[in-house]
């Protein structure tokens, strides 16, 4: 999954300084899509999972299915 990162630089103290995206790369179990994505990097065992991030869909490029 493809996806735009909301980030925090306490270098971009200027409009010139400002990024437009961070974009991001995550791979992992997809546990939810609708209305935040989540996606887990591990699995521990049949419910439990570890490493959850949750991007609001707005943010969200792209979705490859592996």
């Amino acid at each position: 999954m493809t996806w735009n990162d909301a980030w925090f630089d306490v270098d971009e103290t200027k409009p010139k300084d400002w990024k437009d995206e961070q974009p991001v790369v995550t791979v992992g179990f997809l546990l939810r899509e609708r209305p935040v994505v989540t996606v887990a990097h591990e699995k521990v065992d049949t419910d439990t999972y570890r490493g959850v991030t949750h991007i609001p869909r707005s943010m969200i490029r792209k979705v490859e299915r592996l």
